[in-house]
């Protein structure tokens, strides 16, 4: 993950999840105000 995102993660920011096209998502970490934005990640295909 982004350095600034896990800074965010570690003091205590709230985690979303944002939904996006495709099956994909991304972890945004809200801190004071500010947002920082994680990988963009797949959704695993369960078989």
């Amino acid at each position: 993950m982004p350095a600034k995102f896990d800074a965010c993660v570690r003091n205590g920011g709230k985690i979303t999840t944002k939904k996006l096209s495709g099956g994909r998502y991304q972890h945004i970490c809200w801190i004071g105000g500010q947002s920082f934005k994680g990988h963009i990640k797949k959704k695993k295909v369960k078989k």
